[in-house]
């Protein structure tokens, strides 16, 4: 009995997950983005053998990634971030972290509606914020204040 009570009250923790996931977190600029580039894809791939077709819209993404369009790339990160400072870095880092992750979906981009900001995607962004951060010249070492005195 106790095995199924177990079970039941994972299963039902889960379907609650699943259900908090449900309607998808739409951004107005990468949407605007996403349309345009599978309006891109729709006129320049048609009437291609598979392959072909998928290099085709291959080469339009790098296109877009190429311009900062796409969100989830280091482009994006440099163009719409580049010029922060590590401090606003952080806030920026602490933001998506309280307000945009536990709003997300945990889908792929073929799952995804157009302009659909997804866990991996913003997975990604923290990621080339992170390295953002390290070119900047990084953290500073918490211990710093205590070797002053020696």
């Amino acid at each position: 009995m106790k095995k199924i009570l177990l079970s039941f009250s994972i299963t039902l923790c889960l379907s609650q997950q699943a259900f908090a996931q449900t309607a998808p977190f739409i951004d107005a600029a990468w949407r605007s983005s996403n349309l345009s580039m599978r309006s891109e894809e729709a006129t320049r791939c048609v009437r291609m053998a598979i392959i072909r077709k998928l290099h085709c819209r291959a080469d339009i993404r790098k296109e877009y990634e190429a311009r900062g369009l796409v969100p989830g790339t280091e482009q994006y990160i440099q163009k719409n971030y580049g010029g922060m400072s590590i401090a606003q870095i952080n806030n920026v880092i602490r933001k998506i972290n309280s307000e945009y992750l536990p709003k997300v979906r945990n889908v792929d981009s073929e799952q995804a509606v157009p302009g659909e900001i997804t866990r991996p995607i913003l997975e990604a962004d923290m990621g080339f914020l992170e390295h953002l951060i390290n070119l900047k010249g990084g953290q500073p070492n918490p211990f710093d204040q205590f070797m002053k005195g020696k």
